[in-house]
């Protein structure tokens, strides 16, 4: 029987150190208003969850004569983000909550849907989708004591790394691969000594969440069952689909990044998948994921360099190359950058995006301050001295140049009441 729990993880920030080139600066700055109170913010999706609400922080410092820092929504505009699951998020985006001051824009790593797509044209008009960041998603196990030959003739060892690859990782989620020490397994990781033969517990996410839409978009390409239980295309759930496999008998579902990040470090004998901060804000390892390549071997560990390294291949490939107003699920024009090949692609890799209305003022009218706030935000959030020079301490890789160009220039489309907010 599959089980789901609830967990709650506070305080997750990262450090990183790698350095990007990034997209460049707009030539004039957007308005930003002074005088105005009270919220603005969003919700959606998990995955970039550290990266928005620090960008906000960091944006509330740098103005602040519009944004109270303090949180006192008296005394300024105060920003904040509520990280539901990018399913909750795109279906805040156009219910009854929809141009109220906290629920301005949704995050989500999944694409729209053709019945998205309607819904959001028929309640709110037009809009854009835009990406603000990259980021990989990691294999996370919870296998204390694992342990490798340090060579093939070596009688010492020390604490191994686990090694894996498209199909096994699928088969492992279907459930066709229930035991730690299965030949498929040890076949990859043929210097480990320990493997144990206890049970697999397959942990993922219970919401609709855009962090499976990058993980199944992966195995629709890697795992043929997985590709026949998909329909031949991703999805940002994975309670349905696990309830008609195998697994169903030993996986655990545990809502947001912060739920399966926790359980896996609770449960030995665990896997999971989650954004990379998480995993490293709770000192989770994580799997080395085979790279797209057929003829090379080539198995890399989930880093900033590695995502970036994929939607690089993923652009020149063609297989992923427009992120900016990506079509529909439905329509198969654009995935995630995932099983690229290359010696250091990380595999499991993916955009998060940001939905905005392409009108402000409307049902739940914020005021064309708060439009301003929004849009200043965000394209502080997609320069190149602002957001994407800072994602690198919040565990987050930049856009491509010019992938943050594109989402830069759709800014510039936003109106309030049919009048151009960002000239």
């Amino acid at each position: 029987m599959r089980r789901i729990r609830t967990w709650a993880v506070a305080g997750l920030a990262t450090v990183a150190t790698l350095t990007f080139t990034v997209g460049p600066v707009a030539a004039a700055d957007p308005t930003l208003p002074t005088g105005e109170t009270g919220s603005i913010g969003g919700s959606g999706a998990t995955f970039p969850a550290l990266l928005y609400k620090g960008w906000a922080a960091q944006f509330s410092r740098k103005h602040p004569g519009t944004f109270d820092t303090g949180g006192d929504s008296s005394k300024g505009l105060v920003i904040s983000y509520n990280p539901v699951g990018s399913g909750a998020g795109k279906k805040n985006f156009y219910g009854s909550d929809a141009r109220k001051p906290a629920q301005l824009f949704s995050g989500t790593d999944a694409l729209l849907s053709n019945a998205d797509l309607a819904s959001i044209t028929s309640a709110v008009g037009a809009h854009i989708m835009i990406p603000t960041a990259l980021g990989p998603v990691a294999v996370v196990y919870n296998l204390p004591g694992l342990k490798q030959k340090v060579s093939k003739t070596s009688k010492a060892t020390r604490a191994a790394t686990l090694y894996l690859d498209g199909p096994t990782l699928g088969a492992i989620y279907n459930g066709a691969i229930t035991k730690w020490n299965d030949a498929r397994i040890r076949k990859l990781n043929p210097l480990v000594t320990n493997f144990p033969g206890s049970t697999i517990e397959p942990v993922y996410r219970s919401d609709g969440s855009g962090t499976s839409f990058i993980f199944t978009s992966y195995l629709n390409k890697v795992s043929p069952p997985w590709t026949t239980a998909l329909g031949n295309k991703p999805s940002q759930t994975m309670a349905d689909k696990i309830a008609t496999m195998a697994s169903k008998a030993t996986a655990v579902g545990a809502p947001g990044n912060e739920g399966v990040s926790a359980t896996v470090g609770a449960d030995r004998g665990s896997i999971g998948y989650v954004e990379l901060a998480y995993a490293q804000q709770l000192g989770l390892k994580s799997a080395y994921m085979r790279t797209g390549d057929t003829s090379k071997a080539y198995y890399v560990p989930p880093t900033l360099a590695g995502a970036q390294a994929a939607a690089a291949r993923a652009y020149v490939a063609g297989t992923a190359d427009d992120p900016v107003g990506p079509g529909t699920v439905e329509s198969g024009s654009f995935y995630q950058p995932v099983n690229q090949k290359g010696a250091t692609s990380y595999p499991i890799s993916g955009y998060t995006w940001l939905l905005m209305y392409g009108d402000y003022k409307g049902a739940n009218d914020p005021g064309i301050k708060k439009a301003q706030a929004v849009v200043a935000l965000v394209a502080w959030c997609l320069s190149a001295s602002g957001g994407q020079a800072s994602m690198r301490s919040l565990g987050y890789a930049p856009l491509p140049p010019n992938v943050a160009a594109a989402a830069i220039a759709q800014l510039h489309t936003i109106k309030y009441g049919g009048a151009i907010v960002w000239p």
